[in-house]
């Protein structure tokens, strides 16, 4: 009779039984299953000691070792040999320990002393990564290569082998150690399904920077920004440090950057000659990748804020002949179609204009890692958006959308149409409020102010303490800008030397065989916050 044949087919799981014990070649799952609730794995909690019974124990010990001493001693005891004779075998001292056995006592009182509270420090760390050995790199392969990628090691924890060995799997990168219930320790998992849950979970939550966390109001609706926008051939939106186009931008595609300047090529103007696009060095702090589209109620909410504090103004940008020009938002209406309008001025140019939303949008600041709109908080968004259907243009938007705008869908619906024209639809009929003329200004418009009485003296000397106040802010201001001013020439003109000599150098390496890369100093930084 045949010997029966089983499958053992092993388990590529920690603790459990590692065995399948079916016959050989059966077509069922394997038996038993470790995915069922009853297959666990079982594990002894760690022996630990608090100070208290440490000490304990340790007097125990020391009065134990002296006791047989003092048996052993003259006058002690018939041990070994009389005890009044000299012949008395002297005390037995402790075999010293080899040098293997030293390490791991070392490592073991390390880890108790300074990772009581199941977390694990550096040097615990170290030590148990370098008592590993060879078997380091076979246990980092329990975790997925997108994990060892991002810092994931695999550490042991006690026994031996890959299969019955315990383990455990420390993230190590700052924001982890952020997590950890004390400063500067990484929080472990004993299993690998709870390291990769934790770690999914975490991928989702980004650290939002310090300066960008202060001015947020809505953080629910925040995105967080990735990739880098400075690089040739991004596209990027510029000012044009030519006169009568100050407070606009356009939009412009990067070409070179050096240092502090960047040669961009901006499409809605051509050179002199008419042979191409023209082509400008501008200061990198003039330079910002496109913004995000306006949210759905950003206008709605502009114009309830508008309406609430007519004294405090609200910037936006108009698009007029390619490029966005700077504004002021003056009043709002909707219009024949239901769609709302909006009525802006340029404080610089003296000029007003009714246009649509879609011609319209906030001011925005970039501040290196997030967008900030004003009356709006922070919106973060992606340097380089993901295409979209072209929005439709307005009637009374002349000029197209740029080219980085098209994209953007144009966030218009009923619902906010009629909401924000409720807020100026009772004005929208009235006498006060008609069309602006052809010189700009509008006509028919009737302001009730209402005066308050008070002290001429003591407003007077109000408005020359604020003044006074006011002059030598702006005088400390002036100041600390020369100073910054200087600094940054100062910086530009030393890194320009040192790229020089850098030139020298690589020759030099590259006449030896040898290759030599550009510093990370020498390369081209983000503008800085403005």
């Amino acid at each position: 009779m045949a010997e029966q044949q089983w499958c053992y087919q092993r388990f590529d799981h920690e603790g459990g039984r590692p065995w399948c014990i079916l016959p050989a070649g059966h077509a069922e799952p394997h038996y038993p299953d470790i995915n069922d609730a009853s297959f666990k794995r079982r594990r002894l909690a760690p022996k630990r000691f608090n100070p208290e019974q440490a000490a304990l124990r340790l007097i125990t010990r020391e009065k134990g070792v002296k006791q047989k001493i003092a048996r052993l001693s003259k006058g002690k005891g018939e041990a070994c040999g009389s005890a009044n004779s000299p012949e008395r075998a002297p005390p037995r001292a402790p075999r010293p320990l080899d040098g293997k056995a030293k390490e791991r006592g070392a490592a073991a009182a390390a880890a108790d002393r300074e990772g009581p509270n199941g977390y694990v420090s550096s040097k615990s760390m170290a030590a148990k990564r370098q008592q590993a050995g060879e078997g380091f790199e076979a246990m980092q392969l329990k975790l997925s290569e997108a994990m060892r990628r991002a810092g994931w090691l695999v550490l042991p924890r006690h026994g031996k082998g890959k299969e019955t060995g315990h383990f455990i799997y420390v993230w190590q990168t700052p924001l982890a150690e952020a997590c950890g219930h004390d400063e500067g320790q990484a929080p472990y998992f004993s299993s690998a399904p709870a390291a990769v849950r934790w770690w999914v979970r975490m991928k989702g939550k980004r650290p939002l920077s310090e300066a960008a966390k202060e001015e947020a109001e809505h953080e629910e609706r925040a995105v967080v920004s990735e990739g880098t926008w400075l690089s040739d051939g991004a596209l990027v939106e510029t000012e044009v440090p030519e006169p009568g186009l100050f407070e606009s931008r356009y939009a412009a595609k990067l070409l070179q950057v050096d240092v502090d300047r960047a040669l961009v090529e901006v499409a809605a103007f051509t050179t002199d000659s008419g042979d191409g696009p023209l082509q400008v060095w501008v200061d990198v702090g003039q330079v910002s990748p496109p913004p995000p589209p306006a949210p759905p109620d950003y206008f709605e909410v502009v114009c309830e804020a508008a309406d609430e504090a007519p004294a405090t103004p609200v910037r936006l940008e108009l698009f007029h002949e390619g490029g966005w020009w700077g504004c002021v938002l003056k009043d709002s209406r909707c219009s024949a179609e239901g769609r709302l309008e909006l009525l802006v001025h340029s404080e610089r140019y003296g000029s007003e204009r009714w246009a649509g939303v879609d011609c319209v949008r906030p001011r925005w600041r970039f501040l290196g890692t997030a967008w900030l709109a004003e009356r709006y908080g922070l919106v973060f968004a992606d340097v380089e958006p993901a295409a979209a259907a072209p929005s439709a243009g307005s009637a009374s938007c002349k000029a197209p959308l740029p080219l980085h705008a098209r994209g953007y869908p144009a966030y218009e619906s009923d619902s906010q149409a009629g909401s924000a024209c409720g807020s100026s639809a009772s004005r929208g009929g009235s006498p006060w409020h008609s069309d602006v003329g052809e010189g700009g200004k509008a006509e028919g418009r009737q302001t009730d102010v209402v005066l308050e009485t008070c002290d001429e003296a003591a407003l007077q000397s109000r408005l020359e303490e604020a003044h006074a106040q006011l002059s030598s802010e702006l005088a400390l201001v002036e100041q600390a800008r020369a100073a910054a001013q200087h600094n940054r020439e100062r910086a530009v003109e030393i890194t320009r030397e040192a790229r020089r000599l850098f030139s020298l150098a690589r020759s030099a390496v590259q006449v030896a065989g040898g290759s030599l890369e550009l510093p990370v100093v020498f390369r081209a930084d983000p503008p800085m916050v403005p």
